[in-house]
């Protein structure tokens, strides 16, 4: 697809960089930042598009559970960028609601840098990419090796394929950014080895100056992640959780700290009539045990997982796999991910990853048509 002019009722972000760049966290907060001055008008995605055509065949080859050739699998990026751009990003930046923007964690510029190998140049690549939408405005994070492998360190002791040889792969961003920009696209470099909130100011500053007359942005309040809530997860009563849920306004969810966002699943999961057990002596990631109930009695043991924010969506297969194969979870598994952009969704067609425990996806909108439909009951109640 050649260039296009920024069109005047839509806006398509990419926030693009090296593993350890703090990308996710950028989008992230940028989706809430923008979420605040354009309500019900800001979607964000991320690529590999797990829902999408090839999703869960590319996280297998990611997290070397499957182990394919580099042209299957530029094929499967391009087959799973072109079904999420044709069944979510076309469709929303489409709607005749309102000025849409979505926000998308990688993109083609990645596909550039991470399947040009094995004889694979990047312009066959972008060829292979060259029909799916382009993006207004590419933001690239551009952060230093060292600071990268910091940050990285900081994380699960799992590594991804590609979290490696990150000089090499600066490299070949340049090489990308040079490439997409003789195409007509637009990208802008942002100097990221600072402190989130620097970085995050120097990105609103970048839109301020790139982004369409329309674009409203106002500073947000960015919270402490480590601040705590009253109360410990496993210390406070049932009836505690629920109470103090009941009083949270739906709007407040997304600035709540981790901390908070762990009470309300567990107080969401408490309403459904799950148990609540104890938790599980496990490093991948936060971890407890749920009982529940079928009819006719039948009861089930299942997994409530805790992902962080710094945790990727592929991290999500990687912690559910791990938990399969150890067979810690025996009938189902429910996952709070701060980090997934869309409502309720499932690993698999019927709920399921190959026959085993179902798996459920919770995300912060899933939390606030919760937190709605409870207030709503509350006021009819007391009408």
């Amino acid at each position: 697809m050649t260039g296009r002019a920024m069109a005047d009722d839509s806006l398509f972000i990419v926030i693009e960089g090296l593993d350890g760049s703090g990308k996710t966290s950028v989008a992230q907060q940028l989706h809430r930042s923008l979420s605040q001055t354009h309500p019900n008008q800001v979607a964000l995605s991320y690529e590999p598009h797990d829902p999408s055509a090839a999703g869960l065949y590319i996280r297998h080859v990611l997290t070397q559970r499957v182990k394919t050739s580099p042209w299957a699998l530029a094929l499967a990026f391009a087959l799973n960028r072109a079904d999420h751009s044709h069944h979510l990003i076309e469709p929303f930046l489409s709607a005749r609601r309102g000025r849409r923007i979505i926000i998308c964690d990688r993109y083609r510029l990645s596909s550039l840098v991470y399947q040009s190998t094995g004889g694979l140049s990047m312009e066959d690549i972008y060829h292979l990419n060259r029909r799916v939408r382009q993006p207004d405005l590419t933001l690239f994070l551009s952060v230093s090796p060292h600071n990268c492998y910091a940050r990285l360190r900081r994380r699960p002791n799992d590594r991804e394929l590609f979290e490696k040889n990150l000089a090499a792969r600066a490299r070949k961003y340049r090489a990308g950014i040079a490439l997409l920009r003789a195409k007509g696209e637009t990208l802008i470099e942002i100097d990221a080895n600072a402190d989130f909130r620097q970085v995050f100011m120097r990105v609103l500053d970048a839109l301020r100056a790139a982004g369409p007359a329309w674009l409203h942005i106002q500073p947000p309040l960015l919270l402490d992640e480590t601040a705590p809530a009253p109360g410990d997860l496993l210390a406070s009563s049932d009836a505690d959780l629920l109470d103090w849920a009941a009083k949270l306004e739906p709007e407040a969810v997304p600035e709540l700290t981790a901390a908070q966002l762990k009470r309300l699943f567990k107080a969401f999961l408490l309403a459904q009539g799950f148990g609540w057990g104890a938790k599980l002596d496990w490093a991948e990631a936060e971890a407890y045990e749920l009982r529940g109930s079928l009819p006719l009695g039948i009861e089930q043991s299942g997994i409530a997982l805790i992902l962080e924010s710094s945790q990727q969506s592929d991290r999500i297969t990687h912690a559910i796999h791990h938990l399969l194969d150890r067979q810690m979870a025996r009938d189902f598994i429910i996952v709070l991910d701060k980090g997934q952009p869309e409502p309720v969704q499932r690993f698999a067609p019927d709920g399921s990853l190959g026959g085993a425990a179902a798996v459920r996806i919770l995300t912060l909108q899933a939390l606030v048509d919760w937190l709605t439909e409870q207030n709503q009951q509350a006021g009819q109640n007391g009408a």
